[in-house]
């Protein structure tokens, strides 16, 4: 059975010209991850839920392509009510592609592999580390050497139920909160990985599965959402 969903194209710049009662004073800071999330949140209704954006399956990501302003590509399982004048939504139906079929895909990820350090000495508390997956090709130290923890491998992993033969064709990393010099800008910080990738459709249920309530981590924040065409 086909999904129905809505995308909503919503572009920065009017989410940053919204009035609100907890506007800084400065405006808001576009690369604020707490920013993304409150800005996308506003345009629905109150969701009667302890989890607003998982139960209507609201992810998004910035999207930045050459000729258009840059906008917040929204999906949902429920229209948006308060978007502004200059906000387009559709709404569309997902049906089941066919193992075999060839697709192009744009995935925006936390790319982050994260891992359990034990303390060495009580009373302390485990602690977890996280390192950024290595862009393929990267040269940066002994930890790009191995295949299984660059971004085409561990993308596989994370899209192996859905699809296979993934070919990454782009990749942008951002780091939200941060500015070029690395210093804090915001509360917290968001890795957001942009791919455009083709691949295999493998299992087509499993693959509406990803695209309904997405991909890793971060989805608050702008992670997660994965968009696919078929191209046969």
């Amino acid at each position: 059975m086909a999904e129905s969903l809505y995308l909503t194209k919503y572009p920065i710049h009017l989410a940053l010209s919204q009035k609100a009662t907890n506007k800084p004073r400065n405006g808001w800071d576009e690369t604020d991850p707490k920013f993304r999330h409150r800005a996308v949140m506003a345009i629905f209704d109150a969701i009667d839920s302890d989890h607003p954006r998982k139960n209507a399956a609201i992810l998004f990501r910035a999207d930045y392509l050459a000729g258009q302003a840059p906008f917040f590509l929204i999906q949902s399982k429920i229209p948006p009510t308060h978007a502004p004048d200059g906000v387009q939504t559709i709404k569309r139906e997902i049906e089941v592609l066919p193992a075999g079929t060839p697709v192009r895909f744009r995935l925006s990820i936390n790319a982050i592999r994260r891992k359990t350090v034990s303390a060495n000495v009580a009373p302390s508390k485990p602690h977890v580390t996280t390192t950024p997956i290595p862009f393929d090709f990267s040269t940066e130290g002994s930890v790009a050497s191995d295949p299984q923890e660059t971004m085409t491998p561990w993308l596989s992993n994370k899209l192996k139920k859905a699809l296979d033969d993934v070919t990454i064709t782009n990749h942008q990393r951002e780091l939200l909160g941060v500015d070029r010099n690395g210093k804090s800008t915001a509360s917290m910080t968001v890795q957001v990985d942009t791919v455009d990738a083709v691949a295999t459709v493998t299992d087509g249920t499993e693959l509406n599965d990803l695209i309904l309530h997405g991909v890793g981590r971060a989805k608050a924040y702008g992670c997660g959402l994965l968009t696919v065409q078929a191209l046969a």
